[in-house]
């Protein structure tokens, strides 16, 4: 009869690794956005000995692709409707909307 705890010990090892990285996406989307995440607020226990300063960094350039391809769905429905300087403007305060204006404030 073959062994089941390695089976059962690998599932549970994947099941924390899939959590952790959601956890990270989430971070980094809460971070970046103010687009809802579904799960708890607070991500990471705030008892840490050694806190980690880049939590969710590994994640930034994904949810960058994110919000362009919100954009470019935006551009996608509105281009037949209004003109291109119209556009472009509306493109800009949706981008400062779902950044919550971090990219003015630096």
């Amino acid at each position: 009869m073959p062994n089941v705890l390695p089976g059962k010990r690998g599932e549970k090892l994947l099941k924390q690794f899939i959590q952790g990285q959601y956890m990270e996406l989430a971070a980094a989307v809460r971070f970046l956005s103010v687009l809802p995440v579904p799960g708890s607020a607070q991500l990471f226990d705030k008892n840490e000995i050694a806190p980690r300063l880049v939590i969710g960094c590994e994640y930034f350039p994904l949810v960058g692709l994110l919000l362009a391809v919100l954009l470019w769905l935006l551009v996608l429905v509105l281009a037949p409707l209004v003109p291109q300087l119209a556009l472009a403007a509306l493109l800009v305060v949706a981008l400062v909307i779902l950044t919550g204006d971090s990219i003015s404030t630096g």
